[in-house]
């Protein structure tokens, strides 16, 4: 029994990896299809939706070696080989923490410049709106 729990665990990261992959395209249709979104914004859009995209691929290639990987080398038979195979999966998840922290890296400083730019625009309203009020 104790042999079901790596395809298990390897196809529950795969299956995770499909609905993050699903979830990117979707978000990526909408903003495709968004007349309102300006050059910058399809940019940032775009650039995410790659990164995502490479980190949830990856995602899904862990979850195949995890789920291979106690078939493919055994502890007793290679050692070597083993401590090689995991020590891949382990550089792999680590490139796929550096991707999330600079997707999120990105985001905030994303985001920090549209709100800049949000209240650069209320501020300009608003100095408009006091102007008519003065007029009237």
């Amino acid at each position: 029994m104790s042999w079901l729990i790596a395809p298990l665990a390897g196809g529950g990261i795969v299956a995770f990896g499909l609905v993050l992959i699903r979830m990117h395209a979707r978000q990526r249709a909408k903003h495709e299809s968004d007349p309102g979104l300006d050059e910058h914004e399809r940019l940032f859009h775009e650039r995410r939706y790659r990164r995502r995209m490479q980190t949830s691929s990856m995602l899904m290639g862990i979850g195949a070696l995890v789920a291979v990987g106690d078939q493919l080398f055994s502890w007793e038979d290679a050692p070597g080989w083993f401590a090689v195979y995991w020590l891949v999966v382990l550089l792999v998840t680590f490139w796929i923490v550096i991707l999330a922290i600079g997707d999120m890296a990105q985001t905030k400083v994303h985001t920090r410049a549209s709100m800049a730019r949000i209240r650069r625009k209320q501020r300009e309203l608003q100095d408009e709106l006091a102007k008519h009020r003065q007029e009237f």
